[in-house]
């Protein structure tokens, strides 16, 4: 398990198979902060040799986008800074506002495909559910 040297943020796997890292974010943070916990999260999915699947989840009073500076370039930023082994990034407790803010940016700057591995929900339950989704599908494809 990571933790910054706040507490603002700690990281860990899920389960012992390491396919689903969280990332537990428990204060506002800035963007300096965000760009290094993404990438220690892709240093996490650098050390296995099969898709994992991220999930940030936002505790009481936290937000997903940093204080300071441009919201659309540093996200923009952030977003292109995938890991090959991703499956899906998830994000729990976001708010309404943001998650359409996000929709919208993507539509507007063209991150329609960078956004489809994104999802947005309220709950760790339903993070759970997304990924089981996204496996049965993934299962379904196979010839």
């Amino acid at each position: 398990m990571s933790h910054n040297p706040e507490e603002r943020f700690k990281i860990s796997w899920y389960n012992p198979e390491q396919t689903i890292l969280i990332c537990d974010v428990t204060a506002r943070w800035q963007w300096d902060e965000a760009r290094n916990v993404i990438k220690s999260m892709n240093d996490h999915c650098s050390t296995v040799n099969h898709g994992v699947y991220s999930v940030f989840n936002f505790h009481e009073h936290t937000s997903l986008m940093p204080q300071g500076g441009s919201a659309i370039a540093n996200l923009r930023a952030l977003i292109d800074t995938g890991h090959p082994n991703d499956e899906l990034i998830i994000f729990v407790g976001i708010s309404n506002l943001v998650t359409t803010f996000i929709s919208i940016a993507g539509q507007v700057y063209g991150m329609r495909n960078l956004l489809s591995k994104f999802r947005f929900v309220p709950t760790m339950d339903e993070a759970m559910a997304e990924i089981q989704k996204h496996r049965a599908g993934k299962i379904k494809e196979k010839p």
